[in-house]
Formats: C-alpha cells, structure tokens, sequence
C-alpha cells in the first residue's frame, strides 16, 4: 500500500484543479461513459444542490481541457478504482473515554486484489489519499479517500469536529458481477454523501437533514453510514433494501456497526460474519469502564483480519477524535509469512493529522 497526504487550500475550482493533476499523474484519463442526459442533469444538479463540487467539476475539466457541455463525459467522477467496502465502527461519546473525547473508532476491510476479489487482478485500494481541504466555501476536512478522487469519502472529519464512517450494509451479496459496477445516476454515490456531509454540516442535526433531502444511488455496493459530532451525539443512516425508505437510528451512548442493517423489523438475515464481529464489539466494551485509546485500538483489533483463508485483510484503523478534531491511522503494509504458516499482518505506525492552526 502506498498512502499520499493531499493537504490543498483555495477557491473549489482551484482545488479542483489540484485534483485533476493528481489524476493524470496517476495516469487517469477521461473517456465516454454514461448517458449524456443524465451527465448533463447532474452537472446542473450539483451546481443548484452543491456548489463547492461543481466548482471543483469545472477545474477539472480546464486541466483536462473538456468543455462542461460535452456531456458525453461524467466530468462529476473521477475514477482511481472501483472497490468494495466491509468494516466495523464504533462511536465513544465523551462520557465513555479516559480523556472525555467523543472517538469514532473504525476498521477498513477489503481485498487486496481487484474488486472482483481476484487476488492476481488490479490492487485497487493500494493507493487511498488522506485528502486535506482547506476551501473558500465550505468547511475544512481531512478524509481518507479512494475509487473517485473527486468526491469519494470513506471515512473522515471536518474542522467542527462532524465525523462520518461508511460501511456496506449487506444488502449485496459479494464479489458483485462485473457489469452491476460502475453507475452513473443523477445525485451523489454511496461515497461521493460523505464529501457533502463534512463540507455543508457541524451537527448530527443537521447531517440528518442533509442526507435525507438530498438523492442518492448506488455506484458499486448499499452502505449504510455512522455519522458523530462534537457534541456527543450520533446516528446510523441507511435503507430499506429496495431503496425506498430511509432509517435513521439515533446512537444512546455507545453505538457500533458493522455490515448489517440494524433499523428495526429490518428484513434480511445478517451476515453471520458480520453479526458476530458486531457481538465482539458490544461484548467487550461493557467490561470496561472509561476506556483510553490502547483499549479502543485493542478492541477494534479483535475483529480485524478475521476472514481466514480469504484475500481481505482490514486495510486501516482510523481513530477519529470529534472533541479535538484529528484522525490518527495505522495502514496495512503486508503479511508475513512464519515457518509453521500462520500469518503476521504488518501494520505502519499509527499516523495523525491535525488541521492547520491557522485555518480553524
């Protein structure tokens, strides 16, 4: 895994503009895809619902040279990869931590070969980007991001200390078939919700209202969200499996997700898996009563890399602290393999990242 740290400040169009370079460094090139109707009805979608982005759509398209009215380009993606997502989250309110910090606690699994779990394919979340903005218009954010550079969110934090963590929700049966990937609807993607929550909102309050007006679809994979604040509160977001209800599931303290949904009478069976990683959670916090950060680090390392025989390994562990806005991270790096054939999974040290002083 290589992990870059993207720290941009400006106007949304010169960040956009940022973004477009590291892509074609990255060798990302833009090609046709989509409807050009529904390409065109985004374009005036993000500039009425998200202006920010639309800003950010617009450099994009002078560093790639691509008039916006070429609406045979989807000019509001950029793709890295397509991937998947599993994980398990828990959110601290202040009461429940040594230090009186709420903390927003989550492992990233995934494979670490194509998003078809081929272990030979393309390794497509090896390269994610904690991607730090600083913009003219909407609030500062540090984000780990991947799949689209432009406005993919998989976990992150903004400057008020909002924090929001996606997981898939079960809804889908993985490894998806290859053509079910990659949409392109009108509204924002499972990630691309996350982006607008940190830079449009500092309350659960009134992240609840944001996700609720706002349209969404799905680009690769249902994800339900946790989403915390500074003042301690948190909630579950997610929907029903045919889409047409929202569920919102306010968090009474402690509250832990894994890749279930968790809203009441919900109808699918959970994921042994996942029920049981979400069990181990639960279980091993109540025996603790304040906890410090080595025991959160502890207890989320209990459900990591626990699909044996598989390619999926928990990529990082982000700690994420909603009353002194920060995010620290360890990454996978690899394993190793011992003579009686178990397995270390070796980890970086765990990195943090503070926003500048000088733009709070």
């Amino acid at each position: 895994m290589m992990v870059r740290h993207v720290k941009i400040s400006g106007t949304n169009y010169q960040i956009g503009r940022e973004i477009a370079k590291l892509a074609q460094s990255d060798g990302i090139e833009l090609t046709p895809s989509g409807d050009p109707l529904k390409n065109k009805v985004q374009l005036s979608y993000f500039k009425t619902i998200f202006q920010p982005l639309y800003e950010r759509i617009r450099g994009v398209a002078d560093v790639y040279g691509m008039p916006l009215d070429d609406y045979r380009y989807a000019l509001s993606y950029l793709p890295q990869f397509q991937g998947a997502y599993g994980c398990s989250a828990v959110y601290y309110p202040p009461e429940m931590t040594d230090r009186g910090h709420g903390i927003l606690s989550r492992n990233f699994d995934y494979g670490t070969g194509d998003f078809l779990f081929r272990e030979d394919g393309e390794k497509v979340t090896s390269r994610p980007i904690v991607f730090e903005f600083y913009p003219d218009e909407g609030y500062p954010s540090i984000a780990i991001c991947a799949y689209d550079l432009l406005g993919a969110v998989i976990d992150g934090i903004n400057i008020y200390g909002l924090t929001v963590s996606i997981l898939a929700d079960g809804i889908q049966t993985f490894p998806v078939q290859e053509e079910t990937i990659n949409v392109r609807e009108v509204g924002f993607h499972e990630l691309a919700s996350m982006r607008y929550v940190l830079e449009t909102c500092k309350t659960v309050e009134e992240a609840k209202e944001a996700l609720l007006s706002i349209r969404h679809y799905v680009n690769y994979a249902s994800c339900h969200f946790i989403i915390a604040d500074s003042s301690g509160k948190s909630f579950i977001f997610e929907f029903s499996p045919n889409r047409n209800q929202a569920y919102i599931t306010d968090g009474r303290g402690l509250q832990c997700i894994t890749n279930h949904l968790i809203f009441p009478d919900a109808p699918q069976k959970p994921d042994k898996n996942s029920l049981s990683r979400l069990n181990t959670l639960e279980q091993s916090i109540i025996q603790i009563n304040k906890l410090n950060l080595d025991a959160i680090k502890e207890i989320n390392g209990r459900v990591a890399n626990i699909y044996v025989g598989s390619i999926i390994r928990t990529l990082w562990h982000a700690i994420y602290d909603s009353t002194q806005p920060s995010l620290s991270v360890k990454f996978y790096l690899g394993d190793q393999i011992n003579p009686d054939a178990t397995i270390n999974y070796l980890y970086s040290d765990y990195i943090t990242f503070v926003f500048s002083s000088d733009k709070k």
